[in-house]
């Protein structure tokens, strides 16, 4: 067999290989497949506005546990039974006073030449 033979039988291989693959049935058991169907905008959208009539929920606030309130009945109402709560001590973070800005010190070439030149010197070149 030459070379070119052996060329035109590995690229009939190739193509013949995959025509098969195309005539395989795809597997379709896609398990997200199942729960993307399942969205609603709507739906979304109502949970979103649901979110938002408790306004701010930073952690600790009585916003904040009314939210959590109303997610765990809603969780309930979708059929999720586990809607146990973590539970964990928040410590407010320590409040930091205003930064104190450092004045600029610069003693290095660049700073000498701008010196000079706000002195009225012409910078070297």
């Amino acid at each position: 067999m030459t070379a070119k033979n052996a060329f035109v039988a590995a690229t009939l291989a190739v193509a013949s290989l995959g025509a098969f693959a195309q005539l395989q049935p795809v597997d379709t058991a896609d398990p997200v497949a199942p729960l993307v169907n399942q969205l609603d905008l709507d739906k979304y959208k109502a949970t979103i506005k649901g979110l938002t009539q408790f306004g701010d929920r930073r952690q600790g606030t009585a916003r904040n546990r009314a939210a959590l309130d109303w997610i765990e009945a809603q969780l309930k109402r979708y059929g999720c039974t586990n809607t146990e709560r973590l539970r964990y001590d928040f410590t407010e973070p320590a409040k930091r006073g205003p930064v104190q800005l450092q004045p600029l010190r610069a003693g290095g070439p660049a700073a000498q030449a701008a010196a000079r030149c706000s002195a009225g010197a012409r910078p070297s070149a």
